[in-house]
């Protein structure tokens, strides 16, 4: 939903679609970077290896071509690669499904709808700040998603009021930043909310996916539209 606001915001340069389509390459590499770093010699080892080789070399092509085509003012954007480097530091160690990993690894996804943004020829300031909006609003439904799992192996147990303390809280700073872009946040953090307060059964994380990705549309949907009508 960032990249796809990205170019409803923006429009589809050369340089927007490269570096869209290298920050996709780069999210398909982490599966098999991730059963290369089991470093297990068997089938499974070797094709992935071969699938990480592929989808790291397209996404590292399209990347330079996209930053090469797109404009001067992309420079300033790409310290959203520092989580970026955050997230892969914490893949290598094999912790990316911990809170804090998956919070870094959602920022960084959202960080890659900067660059492809400014190349499409939003406003970097704006850039920003959507891309900031976004990575808070992921941040509250990874803090809801580890709700329902720490319910599952204690229910009841203490970590409710710390879930959802957080949770309105990255609300709470969402509907009250004054630029409109925070209101990407709201639909998030409200589903994420209500998610850690009342936490569904794990077979139900599907449910729940598809929920927040409705969210997502319905946040971007809101900007979208005033931003477009403005």
């Amino acid at each position: 939903m960032p990249l796809a606001t990205a170019f409803v915001l923006g429009r589809p340069t050369l340089a927007a679609v490269a570096i869209a389509i290298a920050a996709c390459f780069a999210f398909v590499a982490t599966q098999p970077l991730r059963t290369v770093l089991r470093r297990r010699r068997n089938a499974e080892q070797t094709a992935a290896a071969r699938w990480l080789a592929i989808t790291a070399t397209i996404a590292i092509a399209a990347g330079a071509t996209g930053l090469a085509l797109a404009p001067a003012a992309i420079v300033p954007a790409l310290v959203v690669a520092v989580p970026g480097a955050i997230a892969l530091a914490i893949t290598w160690r094999r912790s990316e499904h911990t809170l804090v990993g998956e919070i870094v690894a959602a920022a960084a996804l959202a960080g890659a709808s900067v660059p492809t943004s400014i190349a499409a020829g939003l406003d970097p300031t704006r850039a920003l700040a959507i891309w900031a909006a976004w990575a808070i609003g992921f941040a509250a439904t990874v803090i809801a998603v580890h709700r329902v799992l720490d319910h599952k192996r204690a229910p009841g147990g203490g970590h409710l009021a710390i879930a959802a303390t957080a949770v309105i809280a990255l609300a709470s700073l969402g509907a009250t930043l004054a630029r409109i872009e925070a209101w990407i946040v709201v639909p998030l953090a409200i589903v994420a909310t209500i998610v850690a307060i009342r936490p569904p059964p794990v077979t139900r994380l599907r449910t729940v996916g598809v929920v927040l990705v409705v969210a997502s549309i319905v946040s971007s949907a809101v900007v979208s539209a005033h931003v477009l009508s403005t």
